[in-house]
């Protein structure tokens, strides 16, 4: 059996952090790079504000696709910044 570690009522800033082997529970994650690796770790009552995602995934049938699509992709549309917020640059010829 796998070990996992759970980690209850932490805030998260501006840091990377791994879900896989991890339980989080109560937290807050803003400004943070969030890891999701096959093994994408447990989620409960977690927000998440601005985050950038890198998912690392490796999908052998449509069960875990589904999962990926069903679970974690509404978490990540809510904690990403829209469009007309993004910041822009503007490149000029010289």
């Amino acid at each position: 059996m796998p070990t996992v570690i759970r980690r209850d009522n932490i805030d998260f800033r501006d840091q990377t952090v791994y879900m896989a082997g991890h339980a989080y529970v109560n937290c807050t994650f803003d400004h943070c790079t969030i890891v999701v690796r096959e093994a994408t770790g447990v989620l409960e009552n977690c927000k998440f504000t601005n985050c950038v995602w890198h998912v690392d995934a490796f999908f052998t049938d449509r069960d875990r696709l589904t999962h990926l699509v069903n679970s974690l992709i509404p978490l990540m549309a809510e904690s990403l910044p829209s469009a007309s917020g993004a910041a822009t640059a503007v490149l000029r010829k010289s």
